[in-house]
């Protein structure tokens, strides 16, 4: 009797201990714990502040580049500039006057579009009445260039039609087409000309030529293109043509 109440006053004394060492070891466990980390939480606000800096920036890029596009884009339209592009490339005489419509520069290429003050006559009631006469010039690095094909599509990327700013190619009707030997830039190239009519809407045909010149110079390719239209289309070309020097 004796020692079963020693081994059950034991048996109480042990569980009472473990139970109370567990009681202390959850309270040491509680106590010890760290406070839940935020990290994830903050992460979260840290990945979103970043792509919002990221959205934002690419927003202000975007805007810039368009903003320079279109900077770019009205500074190719002033006259100013474009008369100034044109007179760096070649000199010309233009009968009546001539003024700048259309410069730019294409990385290392040159382009530039001058044009007579005078205006084909019965057409002055149009919002841009077409002149007698366009100058359209550019100078394009040999690499730019690397074909007769790669040339003939940049060109016709600026002008499909007559003239640059008569860009309609079914408005251009060539009756005959020629090549002749002439020069241009001071080396012998064959220049091609065709004569025709130009046809514009609610107008009786209008008398047109057009000449076509490149050259190589200085590891350069020289391109021009003469429009003239009107009574003396025939006379204007062939005098702005002669004129034609290209510089250094």
């Amino acid at each position: 009797m004796k020692l079963h109440q020693i081994l059950t006053d034991y048996d109480s004394f042990y569980w009472k201990e473990i139970i109370s060492s567990s009681t202390l070891l959850d309270y040491k466990l509680v106590a010890d714990a760290s406070p839940i980390p935020a990290s994830s939480t903050q992460s979260s606000v840290s990945i979103w502040e970043a792509i919002a800096i990221f959205a934002g920036a690419i927003f202000l890029i975007s805007v810039g580049v368009v903003g320079l596009g279109l900077k770019t884009l009205n500074n190719a339209f002033d006259p100013k500039r474009a008369e100034a592009i044109a007179q760096s490339l070649i000199e010309y005489k233009i009968p009546g006057g001539a003024e700048g419509t259309f410069g730019t520069n294409l990385g290392g290429a040159k382009v530039a579009v001058v044009a007579s003050t005078r205006k084909l006559p019965g057409l002055q009631s149009q919002v841009l009445p077409p002149s007698e006469i366009e100058l359209f010039i550019a100078r394009i690095p040999i690499n730019e260039v690397s074909s007769v094909g790669a040339e003939e599509e940049f060109n016709n990327e600026f002008f499909p039609g007559f003239s640059f700013s008569s860009q309609v190619e079914a408005a251009f009707k060539p009756v005959t087409s020629r090549t002749e030997n002439r020069e241009f830039c001071g080396i012998p190239t064959r220049v091609t000309i065709q004569e025709g009519a130009l046809v514009l809407s609610e107008h009786s045909p209008i008398p047109a030529v057009q000449y076509q010149a490149r050259v190589v110079k200085n590891a350069e390719r020289n391109i021009a293109v003469l429009s003239a239209a009107g009574q003396n289309a025939k006379g204007n070309a062939a005098l702005v043509f002669r004129s034609l020097k290209c510089k250094p």
